[in-house]
């Protein structure tokens, strides 16, 4: 037996602590711990005495032989290396600063290394969950503790809301059930910090007890950092008392914004009246207003839209995707609306295509859920059981509710924009998916696929039902607890729909038999007929279906497809009596005379000799769920839908369903169809509540995500969540969107960045890239279009060329009409309500952008790299300009300007641009020097790239003396600010110890800070020669 030994003290010591929680999960048998004032055989705390591995010492070497491999990144070098370099920059430098804080002799360095840490933190954080791969690791144990002091005494809410991510992880990791067993319940600070004096409890960089005395080398480094700290203190509260001396500003009243609303006369189905003016700011309830019923009532989402018939084949191919259903339980919540936000910029994209496009809606009955929901409400309302009511008046209670509640999904989906043929919308429990789902159990219990077997389940006492493992969650009891039960030290399950414990027990019940099925859906995946996106979640795919159990799918409900199989009972003496267990004496059927003729037959008996009795019993959700794809086009019956759109394009959902929907779908679909329900599986990350659950309506996590519209409306949900041909009957409008020739330089250039803009979108939904796609139409949109282009037409427009009027005028809607048909798949409501204002060309006919083809890569040809690369060079001038403009605040001040090439190609460029440079940098003229040519005497200088130098004459315009101060000082800063850098640099561990990410980041702080300290050196000299 091990024996893990702790100072007395450990409680306080975050090292101790991470040391603790790693032995949570470390196998049994997990070592005893021991508080003690001193380790035995001299080493040092804490300290880890094991009969098999001897002694180890140290937090880092402790927590090492503790941890379990899935805490040391699995086997995998790479990621050990970057968890070690993680827990060394946790003792090295988080530590410390987190508890430096408190500390009166280092606070303020101590805050201001503790906020850079925290800001390295959330830019790693922004895109991950954890800090080493997808799962938790010790790296993340050591860090989370080093930070407990600060969120508990430090972090107040305003700073934490400007640290989200770092804030979410947090959570996360002390919520984790082994945290808790060692924190108990960490509370973040509610208010503003309070001044706190020394502490006595701050942990140092040595050993917890015994350490060696320290080094005169130490001591003297330790000395020079006090002074430092000291001098620092003296210039904060000198600054301190210059702020107080300030007279306070008085705040502006702020403008209440008030809601806009559309109050226009509009019958449902109506396109929306655009007459009036847009209002002064975005409402978008004003904007969202009418346009979805008008593209309802207009057929743009039916597959029909512009067609004859949907057998009629289309060049252009054809995408089908139905929605995953969500539950009739209820209302919808963000992970809903990430899905549907996805789901729905595909359909529109396909759509404007000129593809045949199909997305089908459909919602779930939801078995226990919607079971649970109703019994709940019975008993609330009559206090009444549905044993008091009986099947029949309950299942009637049930589609009373779902007839009162059913729809709120739907106008859900509709205010999401969600582009669904609402024509085609089914639920699960209608005639024509329980005839599906009848025939499917038929099909497969003859073939032997469905059998009766008397196993072990998961059986929840409350609904007296055995439920899947989704619905069971795990829960560790050490002690009795709410509900009146002895604490166990193995794992107790708990059901999630009805909070109950589940018991394992042996029941009769009926399976479907899933190795053959398993091994088919494996092998598709493997042979390439079916791909799975991202393409590391196949692993998962192949361990489950490689190691398949078969399927317990009959639920001892009341709500749900009944299960169509007959116990039969033989009146016959030669007939022995049979067993609920034995397969033999149950037959299915698609009514009880068709069961009664099949039991006759079988037990070569007359049908008045056979009695049968229905199974009380319903499928499993998951197992209609599971024939989705083809039930909700009327299989088996052979209908023009099935034909059309049967196998599906793709499935999109998230990966936590992959198992539970996404592969039975395969295998059903494989075993009742012969093939592959879709070709294509695109799964997309969960959106998670702050301590890593899914969004669930049991757990109160959950947020609608109407609320949110109305909050930040629908353009913002859906670009949070997230980040075509041209037929030839089109020919003229395709010439009017042409270059005619005469475009200038700056037309020429916003075609390229339109057109590269295309090649990223396009590329991006191919490769499901969601990000990549909306940061190119935003760059489009709010630099390349905003930012540049509009300002270089200002002067065309108020000049008198009329050619040069009209091809910059024809230019820019190419680039407006593209623009919104780029955006229109992510920003529906919006677009519309731009695009309807936009005036059009004569032979565009297309009544709104959703019906609109979507630009297309392969016929833009405007795509010009080296008229970008000299764009890009003028717009480092004008940067440059701007810069210099802002730091001597000559904002509203036109200056002269000038700029030394130092090649014949920089200054071709500058020549080619100078009118557009003039513009941008709002300078009064533009000057090229040559390289030989002294620098203006009185003006200020930049580096705009290593062949242009930017010069900003100032005589006459500022105040040189009061400037030069302000140079020194920022130079005084800039050296203090580089000295410690590159001591911090210099240190003997920083290459072992610190992160790879930190070490980049502080490499291009040097960087940076050397080149200001260049900038103003050069700037001083300038002003020298000024005075």
């Amino acid at each position: 037996m091990s024996t893990l030994y702790l100072p007395v003290s450990s409680t306080s010591d975050p090292r101790c602590l991470w040391v603790r929680i790693t032995g949570q999960y470390a196998p049994n048998p997990r070592p005893v711990v021991q508080e003690v004032e001193k380790a035995p055989r001299n080493l040092l705390l804490p300290c880890l005495l094991s009969p098999c591995t001897g002694s180890v010492w140290g937090a880092w070497a402790v927590s090492y032989m503790l941890a379990p491999e899935t805490l040391l990144g699995g086997g995998d070098p790479r990621m050990f290396s970057l968890i070690k370099q993680w827990v060394n920059y946790a003792e090295s430098d988080v530590l410390p600063a987190a508890y430096g804080v408190d500390h009166k002799q280092v606070k303020e360095r101590a805050r201001a290394e503790l906020q850079r840490i925290l800001e390295v933190f959330e830019g790693h954080l922004r895109l991950r969950t954890y800090l080493v791969g997808e799962r938790l690791s010790l790296a993340d144990i050591a860090l989370s503790c080093c930070l407990i002091h600060p969120f508990s005494k430090v972090l107040s809410p305003a700073l934490r809301h400007s640290i989200p991510n770092v804030t979410r992880w947090f959570l996360m990791c002390v919520n984790q059930t082994q945290f808790k067993e060692i924190l108990g319940e960490v509370t973040l600070l509610s208010g503003e910090p309070e001044n706190a004096a020394n502490s006595p409890d701050v942990p140092s960089n040595a050993p917890l007890a015994n350490g060696p005395p320290k080094t005169a080398a130490q001591l003297k480094k330790e000395s020079k950092k006090k002074e430092k700290l000291e001098r620092f203190q003296q210039k904060q509260d000198k600054l301190k008392g210059q702020q107080a001396e300030k007279k306070p500003k008085t705040e502006k009243d702020k403008k209440e914004l008030c809601v806009i609303m559309y109050d226009i006369p509009t019958a449902p189905g109506e396109m929306k009246d655009i007459s009036g003016p847009m209002p002064d700011s975005y409402s978008p309830q004003y904007v969202e207003a009418a346009w979805y019923a008008w593209w309802e009532k207009e057929g743009f989402f039916k597959p029909e839209y512009g067609r004859k018939s949907i057998s009629e084949p289309n060049p252009k191919g054809q995408f089908m995707m139905c929605i995953p259903p969500p539950n009739v339980t209820g209302s919808l919540h963000l992970g809903h609306a990430l899905t549907n936000a996805i789901q729905d910029s595909l359909t529109r994209w396909h759509r404007m295509r000129g593809e045949l496009t199909l997305w089908n809606p459909g919602c779930d009955h939801a078995g226990i859920a919607t079971q649970v929901v109703v019994e709940k409400k019975l008993w609330r309302e009559q206090k009444k059981t549905r044993h008091d009511l009986g099947r029949g008046r309950f299942i009637e209670e049930v589609w009373k509710w779902k007839g009162e509640k059913g729809d709120r999904i739907y106008h859900q989906l509709r205010i999401l924009g969600s582009s669904l043929d609402w024509d085609r919308a089914c639920f699960t429990m209608e005639p024509k998916l329980s005839m599906a789902v009848q025939e499917a159990f038929i099909r497969l219990h003859e073939a032997g696929t469905i059998y009766r077997s008397k196993r072990l389940v998961n059986w929840s006492c409350t609904l007296n039902s055995a439920i899947s493992d989704i619905e069971v969650d795990k829960k560790e009891l050490t002690g009795r607890m709410v509900l009146p039960v002895p604490g166990y030290k193995e794992g107790v399950e708990f059901g999630v729909r009805s909070k109950d414990i589940v018991e394992p027990l042996l029941k009769p019940q009926w399976y479907v038999r899933c190795d053959e099925m398993g091994r088919k859906a494996a092998d598709a995946v493997r042979e390439g007929h079916l791909s799975i996106k991202p393409e590391f979640h196949n692993k998962t795919w192949f361990n489950w279906m490689d190691n398949i159990r078969d399927w317990c799918i009959s639920r001892q409900l009341w709500w749900g497809h009944r299960i169509p199989a007959y116990f039969v009972t033989i009146d016959d003496p030669s007939v022995p009596p049979g067993e609920d267990t034995d397969g033999t004496y149950w037959i299915s059927g698609r009514s009880e005379e068709e069961a009664r003729a099949k039991a006759a037959k079988h037990f070569n008996v007359a049908p008045d000799k056979v009695s049968l009795k229905q199974d009380e019993d319903v499928l499993d959700t998951w197992f209609s769920s599971g024939l989705f794809p083809f039930s909700i086009f009327g299989w088996p019956n052979e209908s023009e839908d099935l034909k059309v759109f049967y196998p599906g394009t793709l499935l999109e959902t998230g990966h936590d369903i992959l198992f539970f929907w996404v592969a039975r779908m395969v295998m059903l679909g494989l075993s009742l169809t012969g093939k592959l329900p879709f070709r294509e599986v695109y799964l997309h990350a969960i959106v998670r509540d702050a301590h890593g659950r899914k969004m669930s309506k049991s757990l109160g996590n959950v947020i609608d995500p109407l609320d949110v519209i109305r909050g930040i409306t629908l353009q913002g949900l859906h670009a949070q969540l997230l980040d075509s041909n041209l037929d030839p009957a089109e020919l003229e409008r395709a010439k009017e969107g042409q270059p005619s020739g005469q475009e200038s330089l700056a037309d020429l250039w916003i075609l390229s960045r339109l057109t590269l803009a295309v090649d990223l979108c396009s590329a991006g939904f191919q490769n499901y890239d969601f990000p990549g796609i909306t940061t190119a139409v935003y760059n489009l949109w709010l630099y390349d279009l905003c930012d540049v282009h509009l300002e270089l037409l200002k002067p065309v427009f108020s000049g008198t060329d009329e050619i040069a009027i009209a091809v910059a005028r024809n230019t820019l809607y190419t680039c407006l009409d593209a623009g919104l048909r780029l955006l229109s798949p992510f920003m529906p409501f919006l677009t519309e309500e731009l695009y309807q204002r936009l005036p059009r060309r004569p032979s565009e006919t297309f009544p709104s952008v959703t019906v609109t083809p979507y630009p297309d890569a392969a016929e833009l040809h405007w795509r010009d790299e080296e008229l970008e690369r000299r764009m890009d060079l003028a717009l480092l001038i004008v940067k440059s300009i701007r810069s210099l403009r802002a730091d001597y605040n000559l904002t509203k001040t036109k200056a002269d300007c000038y700029v030394k090439c130092q090649d014949a190609d920089t200054k071709s460029v500058v020549l080619a641009h100078t009118s557009y440079i003039t513009v941008l940098s709002s300078s009064r003229s533009l000057v090229i020097l040559e390289p030989e040519d002294p620098a203006p005497e009185g003006s200020a200088v930049n580096t705009a790239s290593d062949k242009a130098t930017v010069y900003m004459m100032l005589k006459g315009l500022i105040d040189v003396e009061k400037e030069m101060a302000k140079l020194q000082a920022k130079k005084t800063e800039l050296s203090r600010q580089l000295e410690k850098l590159r001591e911090r640099v210099s240190g003997a561990d920083y290459r072992t110890k610190v992160p790879p990410t930190v070490q980049q980041q502080d490499s291009e702080k040097m960087k940076q800070l050397e080149t200001e300290t260049q900038k103003v050196e050069e700037a001083l000299s300038s002003f020298q020669r000024m005075a």
